[in-house]
């Protein structure tokens, strides 16, 4: 046991384990990093494309499933501000596509 570890941050066979907390707020900001990477390469122009939904949604479905699924205080803020951010991008990736849907 390394100094500094507690019994509650240890397995059974006695090595560390990563916190969900932290393991949730990787994972989240690779979701809002990738979406945000692969949100113009499928605009393609001027023109919006079904397929551009799903980098738009994804972090907004994710920051749902986190507000659901973390229960510790910690946890709770970084879902509340995961989904204040999600709504962010919904409204600039919906916004900036809205001119284009029905052309």
């Amino acid at each position: 046991m390394k100094p500094g570890t507690t019994n509650e941050s240890l397995d059974s066979e006695g090595d560390e384990v990563i916190k969900p907390d932290l393991l949730y707020a990787a994972i989240t900001a690779g979701i809002f990093v990738i979406c945000a990477a692969l949100f113009p390469i499928m605009i393609c122009g001027c023109h919006f494309r079904a397929i551009a939904v799903f980098p738009t949604i994804a972090p907004w479905i994710w920051s749902i499933w986190l507000l659901r699924s973390c229960r510790t205080f910690p946890g709770r803020i970084g879902s509340w501000l995961a989904f204040v951010g999600a709504c962010g991008w919904l409204w600039i990736g919906f916004d900036g596509n809205l001119k284009f849907m029905f052309i």
